[in-house]
């Protein structure tokens, strides 16, 4: 919210704190409550406003239901309220969509994938997985899994034993992240 408009909401805020009698003070609210209702009209948070004036959001809320009572969702006429930038929400990939982009660059791999990559069999790659070995494995149903590329790194960059890779070796390197 741009320091100017949150000004003003903390004034107008204030003024109904100083009002002197009740006539006054319902005025003051009126007001106030068109001018949340504006900036509400304008993409402002309810959150965002109440934050600024320094009200609790329940009530906040029920100004604004109060002016859109009052003055419905036309235009406020003598209003001019900034306009809130559009919300930036990051959207996380579907486990879908993470198979349709190239191998060389994903970090989730299929069974056949990881197990290419790590030049090993399906057993092995359960065997890992059912060890501890790659924790980060996620599940896009019940028989597919998707494995982590670091995972799958981590583990063929251990030390080696006389029957293949060496869980505490790789174990340990998982703990502190864990």
């Amino acid at each position: 919210m741009p320091d100017a408009l949150a000004q003003v909401l903390r004034i107008v805020s204030e003024l109904e704190r100083v009002s002197h009698n009740t006539a006054q003070w319902h005025r003051t609210i009126r007001a106030n409550s068109r001018l949340m209702l504006a900036a509400v009209n304008a993409g402002w948070q309810v959150t965002e406003i109440a934050a600024a004036m320094g009200l609790e959001r329940h009530a906040a809320s029920k100004r604004v239901q109060a002016a859109r009572r009052e003055y419905g969702s036309a235009e406020l006429v003598g209003v001019d309220v900034p306009q809130a930038p559009p919300p930036q929400r990051t959207v996380k990939p579907s486990p879908l969509e993470i198979l349709h982009t190239p191998v060389e660059t994903r970090d989730w791999l299929s069974a056949p994938e990881a197990m290419a990559l790590a030049v090993i069999s399906f057993g092995a790659l359960t065997a890992w997985r059912k060890h501890g070995l790659l924790p980060n494995t996620r599940w896009l149903n019940p028989t597919q899994a998707l494995y982590a590329r670091g995972d799958l790194e981590l583990v063929m960059a251990a030390p080696r034993t006389g029957r293949g890779v060496d869980h505490a070796a790789v174990l340990e390197q998982i703990a502190p992240t864990n």
